[in-house]
């Protein structure tokens, strides 16, 4: 999901506002070569947008072969000015003049209301070309489940949750529920004013690697650890001084970052045109539910369901259960069953860091925007991880938390 805790795993966030009218885009000339099969389509934009194409047959999408051999200014923010895009249909198996009623789609997004994927190429040095927006999982140029986002490329999904009244928390009856100073899990509603973006995968050694400029151990236990996500790196590394009063403290120092750190390097990436961050404790549980109230975000709530979902110390029955509990350590990385939102590992595998500061409790009133304790010594941490137990691998759980100079093994 996340970037996915900022660390250990650990999540990118956008936050993204409510759209503006959409920019006008006008198609000039459509160009077919007979020679190599392209098509190239040329337009005009008003103002600054991220533009897409889309193959279309009678006025609806065709699933399954979305344009994706692609050249040109697409898929990426494109500046107000005439531009043009070149498709190879043959390439991506599509007989364009055989299909009755075809038509390509230009779209023109508002850039401050994109499309659902966004892929940052990490192996581009900073100021390249190497900020992309995909409209959906057709459109992607890897499979979703490729590796290629799990090394070169960063992959996050846009979370619609602006204005979306929904319950944090949990109901008295959940099973495992935790209590106490910290950890109440009261249920309340909470409205986010914003959308945002959750990393499809943790972020991997193999990505974080890219982003530290560091070299981290490839191989453990006889194993390829290159895409397993990213253990033991504190929010202070990852981000910045994070203790109370530090430079870059949630939420007096809001989203301000070390340009030093990986969150920042990756700010750098895109020439600091996305805010990336890791995700309060609010937007976290909104991404890992998906949707769902139940504990683990699947119809199923027994802990046997669980292990279909999340790498936890209850998952011994798995093909590798030396990974699972004391001992043992990280899987890769989209090995089990994503949400319903493709976020995977959301919950289990290494756990996953958010903003907030542990120490603030909810007394059951609607909350907006919340952003935790004002101070504190104790990040919280969210969705356990291989080490620990199913009940802290619950959506509403609150229990894991370090000081933010602490990486641990699985987080």
């Amino acid at each position: 999901m996340k970037m996915i805790l900022g660390m250990s795993a650990s999540v990118l966030i956008l936050s993204v506002a409510s759209a503006s009218a959409a920019p006008g885009i006008t198609v000039t000339s459509v160009t077919k070569n007979a020679a190599n099969g392209s098509v190239t389509v040329s337009y005009t934009l008003t103002e600054q947008a991220v533009v897409t194409l889309a193959f279309e047959t009678n006025g609806v999408t065709v699933a399954g072969c979305q344009p994706r051999r692609l050249a040109g200014d697409i898929n990426r923010l494109v500046t107000a000015n005439a531009h043009n895009v070149t498709w190879w249909p043959n390439l991506d198996g599509v007989d364009f003049g055989a299909v009755d009623d075809a038509k390509l789609k230009l779209t023109a997004w508002p850039t401050n209301s994109p499309p659902m994927y966004m892929a940052v190429a990490l192996a581009v040095k900073a100021g390249g070309d190497n900020l992309r927006f995909y409209p959906c999982e057709d459109a992607l140029p890897f499979a979703l489940t490729d590796e290629h986002w799990k090394r070169e490329w960063l992959l996050l999904r846009r979370i619609y949750a602006a204005g979306r009244e929904w319950r944090m928390g949990s109901p008295t009856k959940e099973a495992d529920r935790q209590s106490g100073e910290g950890v109440e899990e009261t249920a309340h509603p909470v409205i986010l004013t914003a959308d945002y973006y959750m990393g499809v995968y943790e972020l991997t050694r193999t990505q974080c690697h890219i982003l530290a400029n560091e070299v981290y151990t490839l191989v453990e236990h006889g194993e390829d650890t290159s895409i397993w996500p990213k253990n033991n790196m504190s929010p202070n590394n990852f981000r910045g001084a994070m203790k109370a009063g530090d430079a870059y403290d949630w939420p007096t120092a809001r989203h301000t970052v070390d340009s030093g750190k990986p969150l920042g390097r990756l700010r750098t990436l895109v020439g600091n045109q996305i805010e990336f961050d890791l995700p309060t404790e609010a937007q976290w549980e909104y991404a890992a539910r998906a949707g769902m109230g139940t504990r683990f975000a699947i119809e199923d709530e027994s802990q046997a369901a669980s292990t279909n979902v999340a790498w936890t110390a209850a998952c011994g029955n798995k093909s590798s259960p030396a990974h699972c509990g004391e001992g043992g350590w990280p899987h890769t990385v989209g090995l089990l069953r994503p949400n319903t939102w493709g976020l995977y590992d959301t919950l289990g595998n290494v756990g996953e860091w958010t903003l907030d500061w542990k120490g603030h409790d909810p007394d059951g009133s609607l909350e907006v925007d919340p952003e935790g304790a004002a101070t504190g010594t104790i990040r919280i941490a969210k969705g356990t991880g291989f080490y620990w137990g199913v009940p802290l691998g619950r959506c509403a759980a609150r229990g894991n938390g370090w000081a933010p100079d602490q990486g641990r093994d699985n987080h």
